[in-house]
């Protein structure tokens, strides 16, 4: 699968304005606009590798169409993946599914392998292996059920990318002398919110410190998130 799935330049700017990746590590960057660059999940649509044009106005509605043909895939995904009977081999559940987003060793010290929508879907499915190579019970990962496991002693961020996978945004907030690392997950909260989960970080970025949902911006009007 080529690295690049597609482009997306403005209407009136030749300039590259977004380049999608498919990679666990592609991340919301931005290039002197807000423009959100997308990425991970479009391979799950089959494009072919292209050049989109669009304006900055309507990058929101491609974002959100695709938000919704992502949806529909989700609903049949989430059903099968959870449908998985516990010792069923890694080999079986990929050959079905395709590989996972991230595999990785768990807090524990056991293997674990992730299968993520991020950073435009809003679902990941996780499940740790035993000896055998055989998944164990395959679980929702974006509820805020699975989240209050941040609550429970000390998180890095190795560890956090393996509970929940690779996060949509990675951003920074605070004061220049004061600067946080935010993860900000991409779910439905409640199984109706379309909601972020903020996870932060401490200021050098080892610990984590707190965590709290908010709005996603994305399913949110343009006026309610006027820039400053």
């Amino acid at each position: 699968m080529p690295a690049t799935l597609f482009m997306v330049q403005n209407e009136t700017d030749p300039r590259l304005l977004a380049r999608l990746e498919y990679s666990p590590q592609s991340l919301i960057e931005r290039h002197g606009s807000s423009l959100p660059i997308i990425a991970g999940q479009m391979a799950a649509l089959r494009l072919p590798q292209s050049v989109l044009v669009v304006s900055n106005s309507g990058m929101k509605r491609l974002c959100l169409m695709i938000c919704t043909l992502l949806s529909a895939l989700t609903l049949a995904a989430c059903a099968n993946l959870t449908d998985i009977p516990p010792g069923t081999p890694l080999a079986q559940v990929v050959a079905r599914f395709g590989p996972p987003t991230l595999q990785c060793t768990g807090r524990g010290g056991e293997p674990r392998v992730v299968w993520s929508q991020q950073p435009f879907g809003q679902y990941a499915w996780g499940a740790t292996l035993d000896a055998q190579g055989n998944v164990q019970r395959i679980e929702p990962l974006l509820t805020d059920r699975h989240f209050s496991q941040l609550d429970d002693g000390q998180w890095t961020q190795a560890q956090v990318r393996c509970e929940f996978g690779p996060p949509a945004i990675v951003d920074t907030v605070g004061l220049p002398s004061n600067r946080q690392l935010v993860y900000s997950y991409r779910y439905r909260q409640d199984h109706v919110w379309n909601s972020l989960m903020f996870v932060f970080f401490d200021h050098d970025g080892t610990w984590v410190t707190r965590h709290h949902p908010g709005p996603d911006p994305l399913y949110e009007p343009r006026e309610h998130f006027l820039a400053f």
